[in-house]
Order: structure tokens, then sequence, then C-alpha cells
């Protein structure tokens, strides 16, 4: 969830379409950080909000990545530098025997990265409970929140949310 503006319009809808219509035209105006507030996810709302794509899979890969490293490193320096054994004849560094082991360091490293990421992205920290716009509104309404820096900002959002068919429009902040 978006962390609301300071100031910002608030437009209430009883249409996903009308909600989808808005979010196109408030980003083609040039509106930006806009947010919509939906009961169900609705196809095509993240590219009608220009949402840019999560940092999320990129920390998370390169976690898989470094727990592999490390689970690999681990196991080297613990039959070949620290307790060498010669069974079978077998070299000390076995690479191919270290696979399960790698592949379970990086599933682990990726997922608590993951746990802690989320945290973060989704801003659970220190107070994770968020005002309360609306008791009807992830229910049954849908809504567009467009940020208001200025009062020009205001009175265009204004006009395009009626022009839009919004059913009500509140002023936060």
């Amino acid at each position: 969830m978006a962390r609301l503006p300071k100031s910002c319009l608030i437009g209430f809808f009883n249409d996903p379409d009308q909600l989808m219509d808005a979010a196109h035209e408030a980003t083609d105006q040039g509106f930006r950080n806009c947010d919509a507030y939906t009961p169900y996810p609705l196809h095509g709302i993240e590219e009608a909000l220009r949402v840019k794509r999560s940092w999320i899979p990129t920390v998370s890969l390169a976690a898989w990545l470094i727990g592999g490293c490390l689970g690999f490193l681990f196991q080297y320096w613990v039959h070949v530098l620290d307790w060498p054994l010669n069974v079978g004849g077998r070299p000390l560094n076995a690479w191919p025997a270290y696979v399960v082991i790698i592949f379970e360091c990086a599933v682990l490293f990726s997922a608590l990265t993951n746990f802690l990421c989320l945290f973060v992205a989704c801003r659970l920290y220190p107070h994770p409970f968020p005002n309360v716009l609306d008791e009807s509104l992830t229910n049954d309404r849908f809504a567009l929140v467009i940020p208001a820096r200025s009062t020009e900002d205001e009175a265009a959002a204004t006009r395009l949310l009626k022009q839009m068919g919004a059913d009500e429009i509140r002023k936060v902040g």
C-alpha cells in the first residue's frame, strides 16, 4: 500500500471500468504517484497507473547467488582446508557432492531476504496499521487517490474526477 501524500484527493467509484478510465486519464494528464484501492485485483491497473517494477526480485536473486556461493565456500573450506579426508581416492574438492547444500543455502538466504524486504517494501515498521480512508472502500467501492501538491493540482484533479464520474470526492490533508 502506498503512503498517502500530505495533501491528496480521493475519488470514489462504484464501477471498476470508471476507475480504470480515471486512472488512465490521470496519468495521461501528468499526475504521478496515483494509487487505486479495489475490492479485488483489476487486470491492467498497474499499467494504467504506470507503477514501476518492484525491486524485490533483484534483491532476491542477489541473495540467492550469495547464499549459494557461501554454501559452496563453507563446504570447500571444511572438506579441503580445515578437515581434508580422502575417502575412496576421490578429489578433496568434489563439487558435485556439494550441489544439494549449495541449493539449500541459496533458497534459505533468498527466503529470509524476501521476508525482510517485504517488511521494508510494505512499510510495516514502526507502525504497521494504516489509516482507514473509508469503511466500505475495499468491500464494494473503488477509489483513486491523486496527490495534489498545489491548489492548481487540486482544482485539476477535482475536475478530472468529476468528469470521469466519481460518486464522491474527498480531500485528505
